[in-house]
């Protein structure tokens, strides 16, 4: 970190491009060390370096990993600083540069996250949903009884047809696209718990 200070100090005197992307780089560094002693608003000035080294720079195909790379770290900082519709507005920009799986769940997860810090729990797991069914996991927004019943019958079924040494000997889940699909539909069931919780109160 102090490194980066240093260098910052120095920046006027970048003349290539090359020079401009390595410094970039080294305030990225900079700012994920920070965040590890959630030192969240050094971090976001880090990252705002970042950024203005980048300049048009920023976006494009040459440089878009390291782009995303950047803005993902500085939606966490905005989010942590409590600058919710700043991050969300970050993370929508992520997702109009990226298919990349790991990315847009970083992205969603943040527009969810800042959601649920603005108390407003119906739109975080509206948008949950929205991107599991991006993903082709679909979900009814609102099931009834009927419905999660008809549900559970079909899950029992469906296990009842192995084994316990069939399940046993599955294949370790080895796709990382599908884990990150996983550990976001685990992050909703809260949010379902609160839903529910409040529409029974309603």
């Amino acid at each position: 970190c102090a490194i980066a200070e240093h260098l910052l100090k120095a920046s006027h005197l970048l003349q290539t491009e090359e020079q401009r992307i390595k410094m970039a780089k080294i305030h990225l560094t900079a700012a994920k060390c920070a965040m590890k002693t959630s030192s969240f608003a050094s971090a976001s000035e880090y990252l705002d370096n970042a950024i203005e080294l980048m300049g048009e720079k920023l976006w494009q195909t040459k440089y878009k990993q390291l782009s995303i790379d950047i803005c993902r770290e500085k939606t966490v900082t905005l989010y942590c600083t409590n600058e919710t519709e700043q991050s969300q507005s970050l993370a929508n920009t992520i997702l109009l540069h990226t298919a990349n799986v790991e990315d847009r769940v970083a992205a969603y997860t943040t527009i969810v996250e800042c959601f649920v810090a603005q108390g407003d729990f119906y739109k975080a797991f509206s948008k949950g949903l929205d991107f599991l069914a991006e993903m082709g996991i679909k979900f009814p927004k609102s099931p009834n009884d009927l419905r999660v019943g008809i549900e559970l019958v079909k899950a029992k079924r469906l296990i009842n047809q192995f084994s316990f040494d069939d399940i046993k000997s599955l294949d370790v889940l080895d796709s990382e696209d599908l884990g990150y699909k996983i550990k976001f539909m685990s992050s909703l069931v809260y949010l379902s718990i609160v839903l529910n919780k409040q529409n029974h109160m309603a």
